[in-house]
């Protein structure tokens, strides 16, 4: 079997699926669209993180309204609502408040937070190793970020499309809370 994988934003996936332009897609939407089934794959927690030395930096007194405003935010791309969310929650604080920094590619997103170059939404399952060896550290410990997700397909598809999607739903239910 080939794949055509497609990134982009959770919120904005289930476009692609009603365009026709994928035979499935992960998602934020729970409804299912005519002639498709959604499943629940789980819930992605992300964890407002940062690198020691930007902690001491931005916020030597914790993560508040005033350092917020001024510290440097990474965010995947112009899609990506984690943090602009999480700072308008929180603090108050709209897109046009804090300076921001985009790097559309999850490693160098990753690498970017571990270098210092700003604080960033980061999923648990990809930085428990991170905060454990002291690479870095949660902001905002009481406060995660818990997003939703659901596995879409056609209700029609090939034998190998329907094995896919079962191991996918099986192996993403093994990793989200």
């Amino acid at each position: 079997m080939l794949l055509d994988l497609t990134v982009d934003d959770q919120n904005h996936t289930y476009a692609l699926l009603e365009a026709g332009l994928a035979l499935g897609c992960i998602s934020t939407e729970r409804l299912p669209m005519r002639g498709c089934v959604t499943e629940t794959l789980g819930v992605m927690r992300y964890r407002c993180m940062a690198s020691h030395d930007f902690r001491q930096r931005w916020f030597p007194q914790g993560m508040n309204r005033s350092s917020a405003r001024l510290a440097p935010v990474l965010t995947f791309d112009r899609k990506d609502r984690l943090q602009a969310d999480f700072l308008l929650q929180h603090f108050g604080l709209t897109t046009d408040a804090y300076p921001c920094h985009y790097i559309p590619a999850s490693e160098a997103y990753m690498q970017a937070v571990r270098l210092g170059l700003g604080w960033g939404m980061v999923p648990e399952v990809q930085m428990e190793h991170l905060q454990e060896s002291g690479t870095l550290v949660d902001l905002a410990p009481e406060q995660p970020t818990d997003v939703e997700l659901f596995w879409h397909r056609w209700k029609v598809q090939s034998p190998r499309l329907e094995l896919m999607s079962a191991t996918l739903v099986q192996t993403a239910r093994q990793v989200l809370l």
